[in-house]
Formats: C-alpha cells, sequence, structure tokens
C-alpha cells in the first residue's frame, strides 16, 4: 500500500470531497459577482475662455468675458483666506492672540562684537535680540551680561538668568 504523503491526501479527499467542492464553488460565485472598478478617463480638456479681438473691447480685463469675472472673485477670495489658521487670515490679530505674563524664556546669551539674548517666546519661535530690540508683548531689551538681561516695559524693568551649574563650565 503506498504511504506517502499523496497516498494520504487522496484518502482524506475520498472521505471528505464536501469541502474542496463548496471552496471551489464559493470561489467562482465570488469571482462571478465581483465587478471590476470602472475607471472614468475624461481626456477633453476643460472650456477655457480664450480671447479675442473682437472680445477685447467689449469685455473685462485680459479680454475674458464678464461671466468668467465670478471665477476670478472666488479665486481672490482663496488668495486670501488662509484655511490653516483658526481666524482664516495670515496676519495674527492682536486681539486674539492671548499673551501670557510671561511670554519668553532665556535661553543663551551670546557674546562676541554683539551680544544678543536668544529668547524662546511662547508661540514655540526662537528669536535673538540685541540690546534695544523688542520682544512680542512690545518690551524692549535694556542690557545684557553674560549670565542675565534685563528687560524694561514701561515701568517695570524684569530681569530673565540663565540657570548655571557650577564646577561644569569650569
Amino acid at each position: 500500500m503506498n504511504t506517502g504523503p499523496l497516498a494520504s491526501i487522496k484518502r482524506h479527499l475520498s472521505k471528505n470531497w464536501i469541502e474542496p467542492l463548496a471552496f471551489v464553488i464559493f470561489l467562482l460565485i465570488g469571482m462571478l459577482l465581483a465587478e471590476r472598478p470602472e475607471v472614468h478617463v475624461n481626456l477633453q480638456q476643460a472650456n477655457v475662455p480664450v480671447p479675442t479681438e473682437e472680445a477685447k473691447g467689449d469685455s473685462g480685463p485680459e479680454g475674458i468675458q464678464e461671466s468668467g469675472s465670478d471665477h476670478r472673485d472666488e479665486y481672490k477670495n482663496l488668495q486670501q483666506r488662509n484655511i490653516f489658521s483658526e481666524q482664516g487670515t495670515y496676519t495674527a490679530q492682536k486681539g486674539l492672540l492671548q499673551i501670557p505674563d510671561n511670554p519668553y524664556n532665556l535661553i543663551a546669551v551670546l557674546k562676541g562684537p554683539e551680544k544678543r539674548a536668544v529668547f524662546k517666546e511662547f508661540t514655540g519661535d526662537v528669536v535673538s535680540l540685541k540690546v534695544g530690540d523688542k520682544l512680542i508683548d512690545d518690551a524692549v531689551v535694556d542690557s545684557i551680561s553674560e549670565l542675565s538681561v534685563k528687560v524694561k516695559k514701561g515701568d517695570t524693568l524684569r530681569e530673565y538668568r540663565l540657570f548655571e551649574v557650577k564646577g561644569i563650565l569650569k
């Protein structure tokens, strides 16, 4: 008698012939009921108004007829709108910007021919300022030393200090 792997498969199929038959039937039904995706390819170009010599005299700018002016207005509105900002504009409106009590952190003091203070604003922007420059809340940099920066806003003078770990820098 055959005792190889093919013999065991033949014995199994002779006893359980309904399972492979059901599999093949379901496969054929699925193939018959499945539809091909429809791809609509439109090779025609869109109707674009073409300026003509006769139309230039009695139409809008560039010889485009007045029916296209609606599209130009829509395009101008799209150019003025910023869909990625909350306000929908490209410029930040001062009334909507809530500035916290401490809107910036001192990150570094740059030494060189001109000392500069590097601040991180509450918005996440990093700015480098020299003495006399304005910060985001209209405060002015008053003085810059090695480890601190003094900022004046109106009559108040505020000092920002760098964090220094003694012994590491020496």
